[in-house]
Order: C-alpha cells, then sequence, then structure tokens
C-alpha cells in the first residue's frame, strides 16, 4: 500500500480568508489547523492557521484580555514536540527605549533581571528596519545608544519602574 493510497483531500484557505470561512473548515475537520496556500499558486503553502491561533485571536479582539502565547518547541530525539506557553496574568512584552540611566553603557541583562525584574530580551539598533521582519539582536555586551530600542519581558509595573529607571517595589 502506497501513501497515495491512503491520502485524502485537504482544505485549504487562501490569506484573505476571514475568520467565519475559517471557522466554517476548521469545524468540519478532525485536525487543528489549516494549510494557507497563495491562490494564484495552490501548490505553494505560505504557512498554517491553527485552532489556537484563532482562539488567540477571538481573545484578544473580542474579549480584550491581554494573554499572550509563544510557541514553544521541545526535540525529543529525532521528533520536534511544540507546545504554546501563555504569560502569567500581568506581564507584557514591550518594545521600549532603554532607560537614560543606561545609555551610553554597556548591559548585562542578568544583573538588570535581578535588580528590576525585567528580562531583555533582544537589542535593535538605531537604523534598523521597523515593523515586520526588524533584526533583533543579543544585548549582551551591547553599549546602548538612546535610539536603540530594547524588547523587554516582565511583570507590567516592572516594565513601567524600569522605563522610568526607578526601583520596583518588591
Amino acid at each position: 500500500m502506497l501513501a497515495s493510497d491512503l491520502a485524502v483531500a485537504v482544505p485549504s484557505v487562501a490569506p484573505d480568508a476571514t475568520l467565519l470561512e475559517l471557522s466554517e473548515k476548521l469545524w468540519n475537520i478532525e485536525w487543528g489547523e489549516l494549510p494557507v496556500v497563495d491562490p494564484r499558486e495552490p501548490s505553494r503553502l505560505m504557512g498554517t492557521v491553527s485552532r489556537r491561533a484563532i482562539l488567540g485571536a477571538l481573545d484578544r479582539e473580542l474579549l480584550q484580555r491581554d494573554l499572550l502565547y509563544t510557541r514553544v518547541v521541545t526535540f525529543e530525539g529525532a521528533s520536534e514536540v511544540a507546545d504554546y506557553l501563555e504569560l502569567p496574568p500581568g506581564y507584557r512584552v514591550e518594545v521600549i527605549a532603554p532607560p537614560a540611566s543606561l545609555v551610553g553603557r554597556t548591559i548585562d541583562p542578568c544583573h538588570l533581571r535581578a535588580q528590576s525584574r525585567v528580562n531583555i530580551i533582544g537589542l535593535r539598533r538605531a537604523g534598523a528596519p521597523h515593523g515586520q521582519g526588524s533584526t533583533w539582536s543579543e544585548p549582551d555586551s551591547a553599549v546602548l545608544q538612546a535610539t536603540d530600542r530594547l524588547l523587554v519581558l516582565g511583570p507590567a509595573d516592572a516594565i513601567e519602574h524600569f522605563r522610568a529607571g526607578t526601583q520596583p517595589h518588591t
């Protein structure tokens, strides 16, 4: 028996499919995601949309909740296992300007984490493109410039204190 003997047609969606179209197609299938294909080139896979992604979008847009999910991949031998991590309540990911007290200084993300309860995940240099496709680098041993931007993760109040250059209340 060959794979082609067992294959079934898989419904797909166009990049401009509406939420209604997505939910109707996902309702009628057993698995949890649909391929997104270019209608001009149906054999070109652009990505997938999952039930989880739709529920996350509804959660953000309709319920106005600030839940953030990130895909976490674990490699178990030769296989890849994916799960999703939800940030704890009150945590945020933000892009901020460096606090004035850090401009011109080399930063130590571990020391700053211990001091401020904020994790610096990335650094975008002045002049780097903004928006989708921006290039982020590791912040280790970088001398910060006022025009740089930091990608930070932490409790909302700690981020506010970090931005202001003050110590959070513990």
